[in-house]
């Protein structure tokens, strides 16, 4: 051992305590108690810790080994000896006594071995009989019978008593030895019985000196803890005289006050004496003309009054007339079966007394324990709603902590919950905050509260006792309004079903004489797919026909990715597109059990979208022959599939991953390319119309209304069969990221390019302007995003982007989100300002409601700082572009972008780099969404002048009425300049995201710097 090691070995192995070892132990416990800076004195304890640590694993280790040893010493001593008789090779009548003492620890098996070795060796060592006959001496003649009288000789023959002294010798000399082996080994055992008793002694003197330094230990801390104690008691003896010092001084502070308040009291006290003689004065003049009236009613009142008591009196006296008769008659009756009751009563009454006594002292015990166990229940309950709303609503709620802008959980509460306050219905907590910030809430408790000054604190507080679950009439109010809303909408569909399947006129001679390469290759292919309609009865396709079908759309689909437009043309004009409609319509009668596997479907399908790619005939096409109207039948019956009735949880939990339907994505996909196709030729031809003579003009009209017309319905259709009403209720119930989703994400973002394509076709064929008067809406889209709350995307990127463990802004820099993520996000804030061009005040009315505008805000300012620190320009920009749209002469919104803690939204904007205020394309992206933020806002002008200067803003806008004027002195080069300019730029351009009219005034207000 080392030099900490109490345990010696002498010669013998005894085990003895070190006295160096013991005088150290004595000397710790007994010292006192240590001065204040005792430091060192840690160190040491821990390290004699270590030591007597050290000393009883020793201990305990050299226990173990001399138990070991005592069990095998007494193994040895419980084993025998065995004494065989043998013969001796001298004589056969000898007796030999040998005694073997067999080892334990020796086995059989090695002796076993040991002797197959031995035999083995010698048997190879051995030569033939022939070598040996060689080798061996010739024998001496004679030399057997001299060896025989040798043996026989009578001298070696011993008697008897002699051979059995010899015996009895040696047994005597065996059990000598046999005594002394026993004593020895009992004298061994002895030793190491001793060993383990002092090894054991040892060992509990280690452990008592150990708990010793323990209670030493927890006394030194008690004492170190009062000491701390008494520092503290101490410094707060010094606050309190400072506090004492500062409520000196304010108190004097508030005399002076309160003596300058008194005086301003009493010249209102005086003020208020006059006004109240005043009001007397007139109240008497008033009371006297009032007495006056009152004489002139009280004679007319009493001249009715004699009237209509001689008619009452004439009337009482022929109605006591009649009660007479009718009295007599029942009392007659009564009297009968009063006496009746009476008999029956007497007979009851006995049988009942006794049973009717113990069943009220039972009622009575129940009604009370029924009683007290509805309290004690109303109680508890009042306590865990009490204790429930302070620990949901305390992290996001209070205004006096850091964690006041925090983004709260976007679940719904499993029961509605509804402020009787402001009778408003509230579904999830990002409505409740809402709600409790909100400035209707806000004015309605100061109104009930008597301290005018309450702050904002005060009234999350008082609010808590108006939030309780809402009843069942305002919960059934919502639903029997959406029930009665799709029913309207399917009597709606059935009658655009009835008009787009008459109006199919379409010419079918067009593109017939269009030439290609792969034309015989692709009317043989849709000649085999059409044998194969032909051919099928119901039920599943044979594999042999499926794997056809495949093989033909994958000569097709090889042909096509090519993006030739002749062969897209080609394709139609030999019955493609038809035949493709009808194999996705054998997905129509089931959504489970399909004739065609979903692989084929989806296969054509696809085919399908890359011969309607970049091609408008193959659109037109599909608009005017109603095919359109079938992928909008196939893509509900797989939306029902996955959104099935009452199902209100898509995504449960972060991890798991989204129901999705590839067959319904690539309906999505196909019908989204065709509206958009649509769409963008749409313009074209209005450009193009423009430039037509007015003759022109009025032959291409009717085309064009017919085109609008039947474009509105295909929307309308597609609305009434509640696909948005599906796509709603799937994007609604997306609660957390899809980082890890990418089916998941590819399927979301189908979803929005459908409704963006059905968006912007609209507002393609809507006539007016953003900020004009909108007329009625045909299709029912705008009502639709309306009624879902903008179909649910602003509730679908709070979800994925401020889930629960998301970071929170500002603490560090956010992480990178995956390619499909950010292009859900980029699609989704597209979809917001395409809404905004088809309807303005709907789009803000919308995000103006309590919850959607809180999850709005945190949105914005989550993705704006994201680009800010993870570089997406194309993003940024539309999410800049949605920002102006929401607050265009909205005052509400403009507060709103302000909010929050810093910085705002506002303030983000303005912190954006120096690109977006020195370069042209940027500056028309951020200045047009900065003005409409601040006009006739003097807030935000503030927040805005901080940043930067106002006037950079009146610049940018008289630069653009100068652009416009000579854009109006030379029109040739602006519509040159027009053709080449593309949609994104247009949409950017200020006239369209800032009226005109207030351009002047605008400039006035940002050059004012009053």
């Amino acid at each position: 051992g080392g030099p900490c090691d109490p345990v010696v070995a002498d010669g013998h192995g005894e085990a003895t305590v070190a006295d160096s070892d013991k005088a150290l132990m004595n000397g710790i416990i007994h010292d006192n108690f240590p001065s204040d800076e005792w430091d060192p004195e840690d160190d040491f304890t821990s390290k004699i810790d270590e030591c007597c640590e050290e000393a009883l694993a020793s201990a305990l280790e050299e226990e173990k080994n001399l138990t070991l040893e005592l069990e095998r010493e007494q193994s040895r001593a419980e084993d025998g000896t065995v004494t065989p008789i043998v013969q001796t090779p001298d004589s056969e009548e000898c007796e030999a006594v040998v005694t073997l003492t067999i080892n334990p620890d020796e086995s059989g098996e090695v002796e076993w071995n040991t002797m197959i070795a031995e035999y083995m060796l010698r048997k190879d060592s051995q030569s033939s009989w022939s070598e040996d006959f060689d080798t061996v001496e010739t024998r001496i003649p004679g030399m057997g019978v001299h060896l025989h009288e040798k043996l026989s000789s009578p001298s070696r023959k011993k008697p008897l008593s002699e051979r059995k002294q010899i015996f009895e010798e040696r047994f005597a000399k065996a059990e000598e030895l046999r005594t002394q082996s026993f004593d020895e080994k009992a004298e061994r055992l002895r030793e190491l019985h001793e060993r383990i008793e002092e090894v054991r002694d040892w060992k509990d003197e280690i452990l008592l000196r150990r708990k010793i330094a323990y209670d030493y230990k927890l006394e030194r801390a008690a004492w170190k803890r009062q000491r701390q104690l008494e520092a503290i008691v101490r410094k707060a003896h010094e606050e309190d005289n400072k506090v004492n010092e500062i409520a000196f001084i304010n108190s004097l502070e508030a005399q002076n006050k309160r003596h300058d308040v008194l005086i301003r009291f009493q010249g209102h006290k005086q003020r208020l004496q006059e006004l109240e003689e005043e009001r007397l004065r007139r109240q008497e003049e008033k009371l006297a003309k009032e007495e006056a009236a009152q004489a002139r009613r009280r004679l007319i009142e009493e001249e009715k009054q004699a009237k209509l008591e001689a008619m009452q009196q004439r009337r009482k006296s022929q109605e006591a007339k009649i009660n007479r008769l009718y009295n007599d008659r029942d009392r007659f009756r009564n009297e009968q079966a009063e006496q009746k009751a009476k008999e029956r009563e007497s007979r009851l009454s006995a049988l009942s007394a006794q049973q009717q006594a113990n069943i009220e002292e039972l009622l009575k015990k129940i009604q009370h324990k029924h009683d007290e166990s509805i309290v004690r229940y109303q109680n508890l309950m009042a306590e865990r709603k009490e204790k429930a709303a302070d620990m949901s609503m305390g992290r996001y709620y209070c205004s006096t902590t850091s964690s006041q802008d925090q983004a709260p959980r976007h679940l719904p509460y499993p029961n509605t919950k509804y402020c009787d306050l402001c009778k408003v219905v509230i579904s999830s907590e990002v409505h409740l905050l809402s709600h409790i910030r909100g400035s209707k809430h806000k004015t309605t408790i100061k109104e009930l509260s008597t301290n005018k000054d309450i702050i904002d604190i005060d009234i999350e507080r008082l609010s808590l006792k108006y939030f309780i679950d809402a009843p069942a009439d305002q919960c059934d109010k919502t639903a029997d309004d959406a029930r009665e809303r799709q029913k309207a909408l399917k009597k709606r569909a059935k009658k655009l079903r009835t008009r787009m399947s008459k109006n199919t006129d379409y010419d079918s001679s067009q593109g017939q004489n269009v030439e290609s390469d792969h034309k015989n290759k692709l009317q043989r292919c849709v000649k085999d797919m059409n044998r194969l309609l032909q051919n099928q009865d119901r039920g599943p396709w044979p594999s042999a026909k499926i794997n056809s079908l495949d093989r033909g759309l994958g000569e097709i689909s090889r042909i096509l990715d090519k993006k030739n437009i002749t062969d897209q043309l080609v394709f139609r004009s030999v019955g493609g597109l038809t035949t493709l409609s009808r194999i996705l319509l054998t997905a129509l009668d089931s959504a489970d059990n399909l004739s065609v596997p979903i692989k084929s479907l989806y296969n054509a399908a696809s085919v399908c979208c890359a011969a309607c790619d970049q091609c408008y005939d193959n659109c037109h096409f599909m608009l005017f022959t109603n095919k359109i109207g079938s992928l909008v039948d196939l893509l509900i019956v797989r939306l029902n599939a996955i959104c099935k009735e009452g199902d209100t949880d898509v995504a449960r939990t972060n991890t798991d991953k989204l129901d999705t339907d590839v067959l319904a994505s690539v309906v999505m996909k196909l019908t989204s390319t065709i509206l958009d196709m649509l769409c963008q030729q749409h313009k074209q031809q209005q450009q193009q119309n423009k430039l037509l003579d007015p003759q022109e003009k009025v032959n291409n009209k009717q085309q064009t209304s017919t085109f609008i017309q039947r474009c509105q319905d295909v929307v309308g259709y597609i609305v009434s069969m509640g696909v948005v009403d599906k796509i709603t209720v799937y994007f609604k119930n997306v609660r957390g990221p899809v980082d890890e989703d990418r089916p998941g994400a590819e399927y979301l973002h189908d979803c929005m390019a459908l409704l963006v394509a059905m968006t912007r076709l609209l507002s393609a064929v809507s006539p007016g302007g953003m900020f004009n008067k909108k007329k009625d809406d045909s299709s029912q889209l705008i009502a639709t995003y309306k009624a879902t709350e903008l179909s649910g995307i602003v509730s679908l990127l709070y979800g994925m982007l401020l889930h629960g463990d998301a970071p929170r802004r500002g603490m560090t820099n956010p992480p990178s989100l995956p390619t499909h993520t950010i292009n859900v996000v980029l699609m989704a804030v597209r979809l917001l300002s395409n809404i905004a061009v088809l309807d303005l005040k709907l789009f803000q009315a919308a995000l103006e409601e309590e919850g959607i505008s809180l999850e709005f805000r945190h949105i914005a300012s989550y993705l704006v700082w994201y680009c800010s620190n993870v570089s997406h320009d194309e993003l940024l920009q539309e999410l800049i572009l949605v920002a102006g749209y929401f607050t265009v002469q909205h005052h509400e919104n403009q507060l709103i972008v302000q909010s929050g803690n810093t910085p705002t939204l506002l303030q983000q904007l303005c912190s954006l780099p120096f690109e977006y205020f020195s370069s042209a394309p940027l500056m028309d992206i951020l200045f047009p969404t900065l003005i409409v933020c601040c006009y006739n806002n003097d807030a935000n002008k503030v927040i805005v002048e901080q940043e930067m200067s106002c006037q950079l803003l009146a610049s940018f806008i008289q630069d653009k009425e100068v652009e416009i004027q000579q854009a109006t002195l030379m029109p040739s080069t602006n519509s040159k300049r027009n053709q080449n300019d593309n949609e994104y730029v247009f949409k950017m351009m200020l006239v369209n995201r800032f009226p005109k009219e207030l351009w002047s005034l605008a400039v006035k207000f940002f050059q004012n710097k009053d």
